[in-house]
């Protein structure tokens, strides 16, 4: 008999044994409290003796080798019982020894024992390369983190051990209808948001200012845009960032940090908010609007060793990546509910300079990044192969983008020239002298080959573009005064500036 099962079978036959012995020597034993009382006999004594039997087994086969699964299940079930404790109020134990009062502590016990022996039952049960009970309650574990929901998923937890993973219950209480109730919430303010737009043509013609904005105090240096296409988030030098309801010109909410806001994201469902200040990224949750923390790596416990210069989503909001002066780029997983477990997923190295630019692929398979050393990388992600590296820029490269199909990439930078490049190949398709100065920021707009760029030479130059395969030809069409970031709304139809002097601009451009 394989040595698991033997220590298993002796853990859980010494503690059914126990159980009874106590049972058989205590004599009559009873739980009290504002539920009345409940007389505990000679089964439920070995059964839980049996529990404690297999607790026993799963701490010398799991807590004692730092297995994460068993001290989730430790964990989890001391949360457990803590919740039936603070459900039923105050519960005591009786019989011929007396009355003891049981508190929330004693519950708590309780709860990581019938937790851990879960855990130890399921091991011992695991006898193949399929999927054990013991990685169902780590996948259940994982609900935990996203839900925050401590008592909903131990219980789910145990449903699963107990039916199966493919019972019809465990199936209809694993459907939460809350996210598809969000993403319908989500695509009804989209459609409002285009609503709106759609009659924009009727009062403002392109080239015309819809909305001017002011609140931040300084020069705004990032914008994000929400998904919901009403709100966006604007970090500045002035130590805040701020969140807007675009339809009213209204700051919804002020985001405070210690110093200059370098870069913000926002994730693509729209729930939480990334500034980078320093060497750090702080999350928060939208929905709250509460500070959950910040991204860390041991020794320095700070997100990046220099200055964080850039941010951004991918795959779907499962990472984040961040670009830093310390010339690394991480990549970290956005698990914010645990803050124990280790975020970085892994740091890329290549650049020799600083990072200021990153932009990833809506399925998280490739990313690409500008840096001062002036090269350009792309990197693939799925193999973590070596990025390919475009070197044509003759100076800095401040600025990069995907277009909404993912076929082609635009950089800007200090060379003043604006760059058309295929994400595939690598290849550079086109390039022009677009401005008199550096050019801080290019970005695509959701409408087809319509491109913005703007620059420190105080112009903000509205570009389309004509694909004719090798080649691409750029057509200015229309152009601005402007200073400091732009990004296009939602829908294309507008382009926001967010200036120097702290003001927001909306222009129609489409």
């Amino acid at each position: 008999m394989p040595y698991k099962s033997t220590v298993g079978s002796v853990c859980l036959f010494n503690g059914a044994v126990t159980g009874g012995f106590l049972a058989s020597n205590v004599g009559k034993v009873g739980l009290v409290g504002g539920f009345g009382g409940v007389s505990v006999g000679m089964l439920p004594m070995v059964g839980a003796g049996a529990i404690v039997g297999a607790a026993t087994y799963g701490a010398i086969a799991g807590v004692i080798q730092g297995d994460k699964v068993a001290i989730g299940a430790l964990g989890v079930g001391a949360i457990g019982g803590m919740g039936v404790a603070s459900t039923f109020g105050g519960v005591g134990a009786a019989g011929s020894f007396g009355a003891v009062k049981l508190g929330i502590g004693s519950f708590g016990i309780a709860g990581g024992i019938v937790g851990l022996g879960v855990y130890g039952l399921a091991k011992m049960l695991d006898s193949g390369p399929q999927e054990t009970s013991y990685q169902a309650f780590d996948r259940m574990a994982e609900r935990i983190d996203e839900d925050y929901d401590y008592q909903q998923a131990y219980t789910m937890a145990l449903l699963e051990l107990t039916l199966g993973e493919d019972d019809r219950l465990v199936k209809f209480l694993k459907w939460d209808v809350e996210p598809e109730l969000q993403r319908l919430k989500s695509e009804i303010q989209r459609q409002e948001q285009l609503k709106a737009s759609s009659n924009i043509p009727e009062k403002y013609k392109v080239g015309d200012c819809i909305h001017t904005l002011r609140h931040h105090g300084k020069a705004i240096n990032i914008i994000a845009v929400h998904p919901n296409g009403i709100w966006i988030a604007t970090g500045s030098d002035d130590e805040t960032i701020s969140l807007w309801d675009l339809s009213s010109g209204e700051v919804i909410h002020r985001f405070y940090l210690t110093q200059t806001v370098q870069s913000i994201a926002i994730s693509p469902d729209g729930k939480i908010l990334l500034g980078a200040c320093e060497q750090d990224i702080t999350i928060w949750n939208l929905d709250t609007r509460q500070r959950i923390g910040i991204f860390t790596k041991s020794p320095s416990y700070r997100s990046h060793d220099g200055l964080v210069q850039c941010l951004t989503f991918g795959d779907e909001g499962k990472l984040v990546f961040s670009g830093s002066s310390d010339r690394t780029i991480r990549i970290w997983k956005n698990d914010h509910r645990d803050f124990i477990q280790e975020k970085l997923k892994r740091t890329l190295k290549g650049h020799t300079d600083t990072i200021f630019s990153i932009t990833v692929t809506r399925d998280g398979r490739r990313m690409v990044s500008g840096s001062a050393d002036s090269n350009i990388r792309i990197w693939n992600l799925d193999g973590w192969a070596e990025a390919q590296v475009l070197n044509h820029h003759q100076g800095w490269v401040n600025t990069v983008t995907i277009n909404s199909d993912e076929t082609l990439i635009a950089s800007g930078g200090s060379d003043c020239t604006l760059k058309i490049w295929n994400l595939q190949t690598g290849h550079l398709l086109s390039s022009i002298k677009a401005h008199e100065a550096a050019i801080r920021s290019v970005t695509f707009s959701s409408q087809p080959n319509l491109l913005a760029s703007i620059s420190n030479d105080g112009q903000i130059k509205l570009w389309t573009i004509r694909v004719d395969d090798p080649e691409v030809a750029f057509s200015q069409y229309g152009s601005l005064a402007g200073t400091g970031t732009i990004a296009f709304t939602q829908d294309g139809t507008c382009l926001i500036n967010g200036q120097n002097d702290g003001t927001i601009m909306v222009w129609r451009v489409a």
